[in-house]
């Protein structure tokens, strides 16, 4: 396929959005250095293990000085579930008097060779490199930090192509309040010296465009010869002199030489109205495992607003780039449910600084054909009656109907695992789940629900 070709083809693609079991992760608690929210800056897998990083701000200023500060999570599958490591967080804001003492955030890691692993992130607007031995670290600051002294913006992703490092940032932020337009830069070593491309490789179009505002930080991929984003794009509403609200959607670029990028036709390509009670999909960062792109990306609520008090939390989408495609969706996962008890409905609780993830999250059926409900549990020795599965359907994820739209039994077998799976109709917007344990005596344990969603 010639060069031209590929572009229209890959600007032109079909892309299928469904939303992830959102959220994915949670800030800390109120004494934690990511206790008041929690930014997405990068995932990598190695081995068997996916890495995700983010970035935190605390909500004790007695505790933690204010700034971000780097950590990572750990997860045997891109869903989930994910899990802090113990060791966060893993990059600190530098002394007082250096260069990055203010904040450090907006990890970008690439693996070169076995047991090296090296990490450049923004500090105060300028670039450091750390480096280290495995993807939790312990990770070592570079002696001669900043690798880019002066304002380079927030750093989006970092490569090496052909021998060739590549870093893409959100620089300048220029067009609204905290987003931009899409740099590179360019150096033999990743020590540097870096030289900037002259111009923006990725801009917003008009005002009146979806993402008029600018972009945050996004990262870039390379594969089968070409070069892949999925960014998040800014529509700004504006009143008289201030800048009110901001609704943040995913579009898609790609480029054959890392400069010049085209646009999807169908910008954009993840719409953030596609998940329930989302008001802003921002910072995305792509895994690409064929057929699917999974989007890890910071998350911020409608419900919550961001204005009083933070609510950034880290969310995800899944792309799958053709049909057909199936994908095991995780939804519950409950270490035991007492007797006569039922799962809550609710999946988010709290307001403005905390949420809690209780129930199962909203599934999203708009792109899905089938759905497989797969449920297993361990009962009691004593057990008389099993588990009792329901489903509740919705047109907009946020209210759900009080009778069930499907409902299934997982029979007892005391003393036992069980398993059962069930065909549910797709017909519907969003579905939860519900877990009701029947015996009024006996406790159900390790209860899962899986729903396998085919398109």
């Amino acid at each position: 396929m010639e060069r031209t070709e590929k572009m229209e083809y890959l600007a032109t693609r079909k892309f299928i959005p469904i939303a992830g079991p959102n959220p994915i992760l949670l800030p800390g608690s109120a004494d934690d250095w990511d206790g008041s929210a929690i930014e997405a800056c990068n995932v990598i897998k190695d081995a068997d293990t996916y890495y995700l990083y983010y970035h935190g701000w605390a909500n004790n200023a007695d505790l933690w000085k204010p700034g971000y500060r780097i950590g990572v999570a750990t997860a045997k599958h891109p869903l989930g579930p994910w899990v802090k490591s113990e060791n966060n967080p893993i990059i600190e804001m530098g002394a007082e008097g250096s260069w990055d003492e203010g904040w450090v955030a907006c990890a970008s890691l690439l693996k070169e060779e076995k047991n090296n692993f090296s990490m450049l992130y923004s500090g105060n607007f300028g670039v450091g490199l750390a480096t280290a031995e495995h993807p939790l670290g312990p990770w070592k600051k570079y002696g001669q930090n900043p690798v880019i002294e002066e304002n380079f913006g927030y750093v989006g992703s970092v490569l090496k192509v052909n021998g060739l490092y590549l870093l893409y940032n959100e620089y300048p932020i220029d067009i609204s309040p905290d987003q931009g337009s899409f740099a590179l830069a360019t150096a033999d070593r990743i020590e540097g010296p870096w030289r900037r491309h002259e111009k923006p490789v990725l801009r917003p179009d008009s005002f009146s465009s979806w993402d008029s505002g600018g972009y945050s930080e996004s990262n870039v991929l390379y594969h089968d010869g070409v070069f892949h984003t999925f960014y998040a794009g800014t529509k700004w509403e504006r009143q008289p002199a201030e800048w009110k609200s901001a609704f943040e959607s995913v579009g898609y670029a790609c480029s054959m030489d890392g400069k010049n990028f085209f646009k999807h036709v169908d910008n954009p390509v993840v719409p953030r109205e596609g998940s329930a009670d989302t008001s802003a999909i921002s910072e995305v960062h792509a895994l690409w495992e064929a057929p699917f792109y999974y989007l890890y990306h910071t998350l911020r609520f409608i419900s919550l607003d961001v204005r009083e008090g933070y609510g950034e939390y880290i969310g995800m989408q899944i792309v799958a780039t053709r049909t057909p495609f199936r994908i095991p969706f995780p939804v519950i996962s409950l270490d035991e449910l007492s007797g006569g008890k039922i799962s809550p409905l609710v999946h988010q609780v709290g307001e403005r600084k905390r949420i809690e993830v209780l129930g199962c999250p909203p599934i999203g059926l708009s792109a899905v054909q089938s759905v497989a409900m797969t449920a297993t549990c361990r009962f009691d020795a004593g057990a008389t009656a099993g588990l009792r599965i329901h489903v509740k359907s919705s047109t907009d994820g946020d209210s759900y109907d009080s009778e069930d739209f499907e409902t299934f039994d997982v029979l007892c077998n005391p003393g036992k695992t069980v398993q059962r799976t069930q065909t549910v109709a797709a017909n519907v917007i969003y579905i939860k789940v519900l877990v009701e344990n029947l015996d009024a005596k006996h406790r159900a344990m390790d209860i899962s629900v899986t729903a396998t969603l085919c398109g």
